[in-house]
């Protein structure tokens, strides 16, 4: 019996490997059948996503530049708007076309609500006004 529970936990260790390696493995694989679909064309704007970071290594690289960065890359997409993914902090979009922030403050606007988090960050910027509302609050 004693061998027995010696020899357990290297095999479960082993086991928790494989699964990790198969995991990561899947998810490479994910990402490079997704780049080589033939029906997508490569972008010449935006920020390249990467499997496991997002987009993640163009902010920690930007990080000093931000705003001139991030106006650059807003300005050489076409739609002057951009989506990103980047590890622990979800994903969203950022855009400088004037159309869409219509869309999002006048002409759809209660299909966008703010949530508590949004309302409590930029409130000391908009107060309580009605961009910084959800509806009839």
């Amino acid at each position: 019996m004693q061998l027995f529970v010696t020899s357990y936990p290297p095999l479960l260790l082993l086991l928790l490997l494989l699964v990790l390696l198969l995991a990561i493995l899947l998810q490479l694989l994910g990402y490079l059948q997704r780049c080589q679909d033939p029906r997508k064309e490569p972008r010449a704007h935006g920020l390249k996503v990467y499997p496991l970071f997002g987009t993640l290594p163009h902010l920690v690289k930007n990080r000093y530049l931000f705003l001139e960065w991030l106006t650059g890359v807003l300005q050489r997409s076409p739609t002057h708007t951009i989506s990103y993914k980047a590890l622990g902090f979800g994903g969203g979009a950022i855009t400088a076309n004037p159309a869409n922030i219509e869309h999002l403050l006048k002409t759809n606007f209660n299909n966008y609500p703010k949530g508590e988090a949004t309302v409590s960050m930029v409130e000391d910027l908009l107060g309580g006004g009605i961009f910084n509302s959800n509806g009839d609050q």
